[in-house]
């Protein structure tokens, strides 16, 4: 039968199909932990049921880290071909991240194997502390409020920020010193747990606040200015302005002085204590026919910094 020899034939020409091989990785075993730096040796191998054991040109590897912040992320770190064996060093990186090695084996069908072997980084923490607590540091790409703790990989290398000037309850801190000499932003090698205190001094401040009256006799206008100094610094160059609506016409201003072509009274004092008040009054004419409301409003400011400057203006009123 010419019909049945030519199946035969076709079957006995085929062959049986191809299978995959199988990769194997001997080195580094599950459960390999590593430091920055470390050296990694790996080895592998792989069989074919068709090629037997497959040589070395039919091996690769590729070294990869997943960087899992929140959702992981993939950084290729590098890729050996043609090779059964070799090393690398362990990266540096952000933590949380581990590294995956894959070995991938292709036989001579072109079918392939994959081996994956994840290895875990080796941690320490690190604590961040800050003199006053309460104030921002900042470690590699993320800050903190003190007091914190940061888990990073053995041996990393990493940034470390004190931010000034910061202010913390209505006071401003500049940075003085970190515990362990470094500038006000540097790196620390964290071969080993440990604690960094970054020490802050408060800046001179001065809350001053101004209190302005007035009194009126009809053609005579009396402001009393009240400058009160809430600490908790002593305020340098103290200096309170009046500008003089145009109804007014300035008679006297004890220990200030006055400028005619802005009409603006100036009095200040060298320093003003925390705690101390000092009061300046101004007279003056009310002019013109008219009668009604006459508002006057006076400012204070110092070369010493502020941190509340909503008190530092007031006004009063007076009645013709």
């Amino acid at each position: 039968n010419l019909s049945g020899y030519s199946n035969v034939a076709t079957a006995a020409t085929q062959g049986a199909p191809n299978t995959a091989p199988t990769a194997s990785i001997a080195t580094p075993p599950t459960g390999t932990t590593w430091k920055v730096g470390d050296t990694i040796s790996f080895s592998g191998s792989a069989s074919d049921t068709e090629d037997g054991t497959l040589p070395a040109t039919a091996l690769s590897w590729t070294l990869v880290l997943q960087h899992c912040p929140s959702t992981c992320h993939t950084h290729s770190i590098q890729s050996w071909n043609g090779v059964a064996s070799g090393s690398f060093a362990a990266p540096d990186h952000e933590y949380p991240s581990y590294l995956e090695l894959t070995l991938t084996a292709t036989d001579s069908g072109g079918l392939t194997n994959s081996k994956t072997v994840r290895l875990d980084p080796r941690t320490v923490v690190l604590t961040f502390q800050s003199v006053p607590t309460g104030l921002q540091l900042t470690v590699g790409s993320s800050s903190g409020t003190t007091s914190f703790t940061r888990t990073v990989i053995e041996g990393s290398t990493n940034s470390i920020s004190a931010p000034s000037p910061q202010t913390l309850g209505g006071t401003t801190y500049t940075f003085v010193s970190w515990s362990d000499g470094g500038a006000a932003t540097h790196n620390v090698v964290a071969n080993a747990a440990g604690t960094y205190t970054a020490t802050y001094q408060a800046s001179a401040s001065a809350d001053l606040q101004i209190v302005k009256t007035g009194s009126s006799d009809g053609t005579t206008a009396t402001w009393t200015l009240a400058v009160t100094n809430l600490g908790p610094s002593t305020a340098q160059n103290v200096s309170v302005t009046d500008t003089l609506p145009s109804r007014l016409t300035l008679v006297s201003a004890p220990g200030c002085s006055y400028t005619d072509a802005t009409r603006v009274v100036t009095c200040t004092a060298a320093s003003l204590a925390s705690g101390a008040s000092t009061t300046f009054t101004i007279t003056t004419a009310i002019t013109g026919n008219g009668g009604g409301w006459i508002t006057n409003t006076a400012s204070v400011s110092s070369s010493t910094p502020d941190p509340v400057t909503t008190n530092n203006s007031s006004s009063a009123r007076v009645r013709r």
